[in-house]
């Protein structure tokens, strides 16, 4: 026998040995052997919509180590190690997240009066924990922890992010709402993108990121960021190469509502629009605020999650977006992150905060747009074509960025027109160099719109300039 057969025995061996082995563990655990039926027909599950079937979820005593499924049809509610729907066999999943604490479950479930009652109270609990000065975000906390309850049923989630320095509140804040949010993910900015995406595809709960600050010259760190920017939708997952050695791809779940806390602005200006931002400063902590989140805070939760699953139970199927929620004069993205929460809450004056929370986040998106080179340049063409200038030299915009200090770093033509190609406009080339022509209808209205999308609000009046004639330069 030469080598290579015997190591072909060795591993056919190793194979049956593990197999059995691995039968005597469900056999232990009370799960089936892994056996041809049994493989498809048992299901490990942290909670599934099963449609007309009803709904799964999962609960888990801290002090048995137990996990239990919670099963809710209608206006019956049961709880059993196993349910069997459908000749499918469900049983709960528990792993070291869950015994760690990386990951919170709810211990049971709880009566509570009513959405009016439970949404004040989670902001009394808030209040008592964490020092929110504007009132209208601390309604926005409790809408956000009720959304995460039901936010299979909403194709757009947002983030929520605390932007700030060192000392400003933010962990607090991650700490007292994350608790609080439907199969909480404690993560942090040490994590991988393999960690990432496995909790998330695995957990399909509430992402929890301290520190979100990614080292930007880390090879994970474009990924990471890709994995947030797709993760605020229902529908779209991640696709990586993992499975065996042959890595074939799979798609992982990483759509779901996230809580986030950094100390730097997002680079990324997807990234950015995802987020409802709330920035810190100071000392964040009140007179007579605990310090430290003691044993009644925890008790406290274990009593919030308890009536939220109770409250997802009974909400779960007649949640729904309400177009009627647009905000007007936003835009699309503002209103695609905003509704749902709308959708949440039915009281006027509460919804009304929210949608100025709305117009305060629009105008964010385009500060932010506006102190970027392509704001830069776009608001000089805008002045240009007030001007009635027909043709505008790159490079007269590149010297007028660097003159200004928009990047730190001298602009170049060719830099500046690949920025400006990237949002549509063109640059042909002539003999004094590149360009942008303001002689053609269809450019100018291009320039006009992004002056709009920018927020040059003072260039408003080139809505109303003619398309200038040729033969006068800038």
């Amino acid at each position: 026998m030469n080598r290579n057969e015997s190591n072909l025995q060795h591993l056919a061996k190793k194979k049956c040995s593990d197999s059995k082995s691995l039968k005597k563990r469900h056999r232990k655990k009370g799960l089936p052997g892994k056996s041809r039926g049994d493989e498809e027909s048992a299901i490990r599950s942290t909670g599934k919509d099963l449609g007309d079937d009803g709904i799964l979820d999962l609960i888990f005593n801290p002090k048995t180590v137990e996990g239990w499924l919670v099963y809710s049809q209608g206006k019956t509610t049961q709880v059993s190690s196993k349910f069997k729907i459908n000749g499918k066999e469900y049983f709960p999943l528990i792993d070291d997240n869950v015994r760690k604490g990386i990951v919170r479950l709810p211990t049971g479930l709880e009566d509570y009066q009513s959405t009016e009652d439970l949404y004040f109270w989670l902001k009394r609990f808030i209040a008592h924990y964490y020092n929110e000065t504007d009132p209208a975000f601390l309604s926005l906390y409790a809408a956000y922890i009720l959304l995460t309850w039901i936010a299979e049923k909403y194709d757009t989630y947002p983030y929520l992010l605390w932007l700030g320095a060192a000392g400003g509140g933010k962990t607090r804040a991650l700490e007292t709402l994350g608790n609080l949010c439907r199969k909480p993910t404690f993560l942090n900015a040490a994590s991988t993108e393999a960690h990432l995406i496995r909790l998330l595809d695995a957990w399909r709960g509430t992402a929890i990121i301290d520190e979100a600050t990614f080292d930007r010259h880390s090879a994970s760190h474009n990924v990471i960021v890709q994995i947030l920017c797709v993760g605020y939708k229902r529908q779209t997952g991640y696709r990586g190469c993992c499975e065996g050695v042959s890595n074939t791809p799979r798609n992982f779940y990483v759509g779901g509502p996230k809580l986030l806390a950094s100390r730097h602005e997002f680079l990324d200006d997807g990234l950015r629009s995802r987020c409802i931002t709330r920035k810190t400063g100071g000392d964040a902590r009140r007179e007579g605020q605990p310090f430290a989140l003691d044993g009644d805070f925890y008790e406290g939760v274990s009593k919030a999650q308890r009536m939220l699953l109770k409250w997802r139970f009974d909400h779960y199927h007649e949640a729904r977006l309400d177009p009627s929620n647009e905000i007007k004069g936003v835009e699309s993205r503002v209103n695609e992150i905003l509704c749902p929460l709308l959708s949440v809450i039915k009281d006027e004056k509460i919804r009304n905060e929210f949608q100025g929370i709305g117009i305060q986040q629009q105008e964010a998106i385009r500060e932010a747009r506006r102190s970027t080179l392509e704001g830069f340049a776009v608001g000089y063409l805008a002045d240009r074509l007030v001007e009635g200038v027909a043709a505008v030299h790159v490079k007269d915009i590149a010297t007028a960025a660097t003159e200004a200090g928009v990047l730190r770093k001298a602009v170049s033509p060719r830099t500046l027109a690949s920025s400006l190609r990237g949002i549509g406009l063109d640059t042909p080339k002539d003999r004094a160099g590149i360009f942008i022509d303001l002689s053609n209808q269809r450019k100018v209205e291009a320039v006009k719109t992004l002056a709009r999308s920018f927020g040059w609000e003072g260039r408003d009046a080139c809505d109303d300039v003619p398309t200038p004639q040729l033969g006068k330069n800038g």
